[in-house]
Parts: C-alpha cells; sequence; structure tokens
C-alpha cells in the first residue's frame, strides 16, 4: 500500500485502473478488519 501512494504521488497516469480497483476492494476492507481487531485486542 505504501508504494501505491508513491504512485499516486508520482506516476498516477501509468497506473491500472485494475489494480486500483482491485486494491480498494479487496485490500483495504482486509486492513480495515485486521486495524479494527488490533484496536480493540488493545
Amino acid at each position: 500500500m505504501k508504494a501505491m501512494r508513491n504512485m499516486f504521488a508520482h506516476a498516477y497516469s501509468s497506473m491500472s485502473r485494475k489494480i486500483i480497483w482491485d486494491t480498494a476492494v479487496n485490500d483495504i476492507p482486509a486492513l480495515l478488519k485486521f486495524c479494527s481487531k488490533i484496536l480493540q485486542e488493545n
């Protein structure tokens, strides 16, 4: 995800819309679930 931030900042026009969509649909919800679990434990 850190690398994706750099791509948005520096090379947005060369990014794949499919990769952006897949990240939004798959990776971000998984990250949210993981972070929520960690926060509840602490």
